[in-house]
């Protein structure tokens, strides 16, 4: 799990003016349970929750709010940073920022929206739509049986964004 300096270097840098983050940044300083991070510690109900980390195993049970990247490595040993166009956090920034419009279009239509939904069902359509061949691979089939089984327990309107 990523400390909170680590989770802000990164959000600087996909968000530089906090226009999507702010300060809502879960770290493991903030978890209530050791080893796991959960959004019991979000103010928010889940269905509101997009969850962009590098680690899977850490959010047990919220994998329909999840998506993965590669980890970033900021300081890595070569001296280099990726790419601002093609790297994982541009992509990243990509999708987050296609996922904001598309759940606001709703939200804004007074249509009840589930975030969790929205990821697991336009998730092609987002690649798509933002030229994301192969940006997060991580969301294939393995992710997505276990979003199904995950969704099928999520008790709401059974409604698609």
């Amino acid at each position: 799990m990523g400390s909170r300096n680590y989770a802000h270097i990164v959000t600087d840098f996909l968000d530089p003016e906090g226009l999507y983050f702010g300060n809502r940044i879960i770290s493991r300083e903030d978890c209530t349970t050791p080893g796991q991070k959960g959004l019991d510690v979000v103010p928010v109900e889940p269905s509101a929750v997009v969850i962009l980390d590098d680690t899977e195993s850490v959010w047990k049970g919220y994998f329909a709010n999840l998506i993965l990247v590669e980890k970033y490595d900021y300081f890595s040993n070569v001296g280099l940073d990726e790419s601002e166009e093609e790297g994982e956090l541009s992509c990243a920034l990509e999708v987050l920022t296609k996922l904001h419009s598309v759940y606001f279009e709703w939200y804004d239509s007074f249509i009840d929206c589930d975030v969790r939904e929205l990821i697991h069902t336009h998730w092609e359509e987002i690649q798509g739509q933002q030229g994301l061949g192969t940006c997060s691979s991580h969301m294939e089939s393995g992710k997505r049986a276990r979003v199904d089984d995950e969704c099928l327990t999520v008790t709401k309107k059974q409604r698609v964004c």
